[in-house]
C-alpha cells in the first residue's frame, strides 16, 4: 500500500465517522485519491473545505453556496498568481484545468448571472463553452430555441454533460446513446482518459460500451490517471487489446505495473532510455511505480497478442446514429419541441469556410438583414428569430442569424454573462461598453477566411436599420 492509498484510507475512515473537515483537508494535502465526488457525503458536501480537498484530489465538485463559490475565487486568484496545484491527468499547471473538475449548477449560473465583470471573464475565460453552456439550458436560464441556435451540431464533443448527468442524476441515457451511435470508440476513449474520476463511472463504461471492438492503445497509458492503479486495472482488459510486447522485470509490482498500463510504444520507449519523461514519474508516483533501472527490464512478445485481432483502425461500426448532444438532450427534456425547433446543420461544404460568393442569395441576408421592418422586428424582441423559419445547413448565414441574435439581445438590455457567454464561439469578437467589438490582429491579415469573416461584419454594419448597424464595429 503506497502512501497515497494509506492517506485515502485515513480520510474515509475519518469521513465516515467524526468527518472532521479539518482533518480531512489535512490529510487530503499529503496526497489522497477520491473514489467519487464529495458532494455524494452530506455531513462534508456544504463545507467550504470540500473546494480544496476536490482540487487537492483531482475530483469533480459542486459550487453549494457563496462561502464555497468565494474559497473557490480566492483559490483560482491565488494559482493565477503562483500555480502550485497540478489537476491529474493534465501536464501544466493552470487554472483552466481547476475548471475541468466543476460541475456547473444551479446555484454557481445564479452567480455567475448576477456577477461583476471581473469575476465573469475569469470564468468564460476558463470554462469551455461546450462544457458550461447545456447546463443552462437544464437549469432554465435559456430556452430550448436558444440552446439549439448556439449549440454546435458537430461531433466535438468534450462529453462533460453526459457524465455529469450520470454523476448527479443517475441518468446514463444519453452515455448509452453515445454508446450505441456511429462513432462509440471515439466518446469511449474521451471520457476514459480525461474525465473518468469516478469508479461508478468507470463501471458503467465497462458495461454500456458493450458493442464495439476492443481497441489497441495509441495514448501511452491505459488506464486513467486520475483514478487508483488497483480499481482502473481491472477494467483495462474490457477496453483495450493485449500489447504486442511484454516487460519482464525483477520486481513482480513493476512487471504487472507496466504491463496493465503501459501501451507498446511507452513500453518501447522505457526499454530504449532506460528511463521515461518526468510528467508521467510524477503521475506514476501517486499509484507507487518509480523506474529502477537495477529491475533489469527485458522485452519480449506477448503471448496473448493477437495478430489479425481488430484494432480501432478497422472497427466495424454497427451503427448509422449520428450522436447530437443537443437534438437528444431536448429530447428528453422538452420533446413536445423538438418538432418546432429551426434546424441548423453545416454541412461538409460550407463548414470550413465562408459562401461570401453566395452571400446576397442567402434567405437570412433576402428576407432579413436586406429588410428594415425584419430588423425592427428583430430588435424588439430576440426570440423572434426562433418564430421565423430560417433554417440553415450553410455556414454563413449560421455566422449572421447568431450574431444577429447576439445584437438584439444587447439591445434588449440582456444579461452581461449570457452575451458573453455567446460570444466566446466568435474568436474575433467581445463585449465590450454595450457593444460588440470585432478586431483582426495584424498578423491575421491577408488570411482569405479571416477577410470573409470581416466581409460578414461589414455587412452587419450596413443594414438599413442604422439602430443595429450602432451594436457592432471594428478596430
Amino acid at each position: 500500500m503506497n502512501n497515497y492509498e494509506k492517506n485515502t484510507e485515513l480520510f474515509y475512515k475519518e469521513l465516515n465517522n467524526d468527518c472532521n473537515p479539518e482533518n480531512l483537508l489535512k490529510i487530503a494535502k499529503d496526497g489522497i485519491y477520491l473514489y467519487e465526488p464529495l458532494f455524494n457525503y452530506e455531513k462534508i458536501k456544504n463545507h467550504v473545505y470540500a473546494i480544496e480537498i476536490s482540487i487537492l484530489a483531482s475530483q469533480y465538485f459542486m459550487i453549494n453556496n457563496i462561502e464555497q463559490y468565494n474559497e473557490f475565487i480566492k483559490i483560482c486568484q491565488k494559482e493565477t498568481k503562483d500555480p502550485t496545484i497540478e489537476i491529474v491527468p493534465f501536464s501544466s499547471k493552470e487554472v483552466r484545468y481547476i475548471f475541468k473538475l466543476i460541475i456547473p449548477n444551479k446555484f454557481l449560473l445564479e452567480q455567475l448571472f448576477n456577477e461583476q465583470d471581473e469575476i465573469v471573464d475569469m470564468f468564460l475565460e476558463n470554462f469551455e463553452f461546450k462544457v458550461i453552456f447545456p447546463f443552462l439550458y437544464k437549469y432554465n436560464f435559456i430556452t430550448a430555441e436558444l440552446f439549439n441556435l448556439f449549440y454546435s451540431k458537430d461531433q466535438s464533443n468534450p462529453c462533460i454533460f453526459e457524465i455529469f448527468e450520470f454523476l448527479t442524476d443517475n441518468n446514463k441515457v444519453l452515455l448509452e446513446k453515445m454508446a450505441n451511435s456511429v462513432y462509440p470508440s471515439y466518446y469511449l476513449k474521451m471520457i476514459y482518459f480525461q474525465n473518468c474520476r469516478d469508479e461508478k463511472l468507470l463501471k458503467c463504461l465497462s458495461e454500456t460500451f458493450t458493442n464495439i471492438n476492443l481497441m489497441k492503445c495509441e495514448r501511452y497509458v491505459r488506464i486513467p490517471l486520475a483514478m487508483p492503479y488497483r480499481i482502473s486495472k481491472k477494467y483495462v482488459k474490457n477496453n483495450f487489446l493485449p500489447n504486442k510486447f511484454y516487460i519482464k522485470c525483477d520486481d513482480k509490482f513493476s512487471e504487472e505495473f507496466i504491463n496493465d498500463v503501459f501501451d507498446d510504444n511507452f513500453i518501447k520507449w522505457l526499454i530504449k532510455y532506460n528511463n521515461l519523461k518526468e510528467y508521467y514519474l510524477k503521475q506514476f508516483k501517486r499509484h507507487n511505480f518509480v523506474i529502477n533501472k537495477n529491475f533489469n527490464y527485458k522485452l519480449i512478445d506477448n503471448p496473448k497478442y493477437e495478430k489479425n485481432i481488430n484494432d480501432n483502425n478497422s472497427i466495424q461500426f454497427k451503427s448509422n446514429f449520428c450522436y447530437c448532444l443537443v437534438d437528444e438532450y431536448i429530447k428528453l427534456k422538452e420533446p413536445e419541441k423538438c418538432s418546432h425547433l429551426n434546424k441548423y446543420y453545416t454541412n461538409l461544404a460550407t463548414c470550413f469556410g465562408y459562401d461570401i460568393e453566395n452571400l446576397y442569395e442567402l434567405n437570412f441576408v433576402t428576407n432579413c438583414l436586406n429588410n428594415n421592418d425584419e430588423i425592427s422586428k428583430i430588435l424588439n424582441d430576440p426570440d423572434y428569430i426562433f418564430n421565423s423559419k430560417f433554417d440553415t445547413n450553410n455556414a454563413t448565414e449560421y455566422f449572421l442569424i447568431r450574431l444577429t441574435f447576439i445584437i438584439s439581445l444587447i439591445h434588449n438590455k440582456g444579461n452581461t454573462f449570457l452575451i458573453k457567454l455567446l460570444l466566446k464561439i466568435f474568436f474575433h469578437a467581445k463585449f465590450l461598453n454595450n457593444r460588440i467589438r470585432h478586431y483582426i490582429f495584424k498578423y491575421g491579415r491577408g488570411d482569405e477566411g479571416i477577410e470573409d469573416e470581416e466581409y460578414l461584419i461589414a455587412l452587419l454594419k450596413n443594414t438599413p436599420n442604422k439602430t443595429f448597424n450602432s451594436y457592432i464595429y471594428s478596430i
